[in-house]
């Protein structure tokens, strides 16, 4: 199973036997035209693996207030539940 929605860009979650990876595409491409997927780790559930991406996507090259921090993380949250 992959979870793929464009809220999520440019990450996914794949389950591999009982994880939840989290892949993020590089963009990039192999030798053999493969896409290259960075790792960013293995989670034990679809709701551990969502709370990762928040934070990858929040994360940014930017500098936050504690109190921004937890604003845009709130944001983020809201921006991949909504339909």
């Amino acid at each position: 199973m992959k979870i793929i929605d464009k809220k999520l860009h440019p990450f996914s979650i794949k389950l591999v036997s009982n994880d939840y990876d989290i892949l993020e595409d590089t963009g990039r491409v192999d030798k053999n035209e493969n896409k290259i997927f960075r790792n960013h780790g293995h989670y034990s559930s679809t709701e551990n693996a969502l709370k990762k991406i928040q934070k990858l996507l929040v994360e940014v090259d930017a500098t936050y207030t504690l109190k921004e921090y937890m604003d845009e993380l709130k944001r983020v949250k809201i921006q991949i539940e909504d339909n």
